[in-house]
């Protein structure tokens, strides 16, 4: 992403890391496929480096990067209120077996 970004002038924030990950992906196979031609793998990643490039992520106003981290719940306290209020406890009691 560093490399595309420095060689076609595109701001690094702009570079989808998912987009890259896609073409990276997507791209291995035929780079994999060149064997063992080095000039023509060099062509070939530059052709993919320009592809990232080509596909920037779009201008986001007023969003701040990066995202705020989104706070766990938090558990709430067991309170007594409910079992003062009748004087019986809230959870329910099963009924005696073998009575029928």
């Amino acid at each position: 992403m560093q490399r595309c970004a420095h060689l076609h002038r595109v701001p690094l924030g702009r570079i989808s890391f998912k987009g890259a990950l896609d073409t990276v992906c997507h791209w291995s196979a035929v780079i994999a496929a060149a064997g063992e031609r080095p000039r023509k793998q060099d062509k070939l990643i530059n052709q993919m480096l320009a592809a990232m490039a080509r596909d920037p992520v779009p201008e986001r106003p007023h969003r701040s990067e990066p995202r705020a981290r989104k706070r766990r719940p938090q558990k709430l306290p067991v309170t007594d209120q409910a079992e003062a209020s009748n004087g019986e406890p809230t959870t329910p009691q099963s009924p005696a077996s073998g009575t029928s």
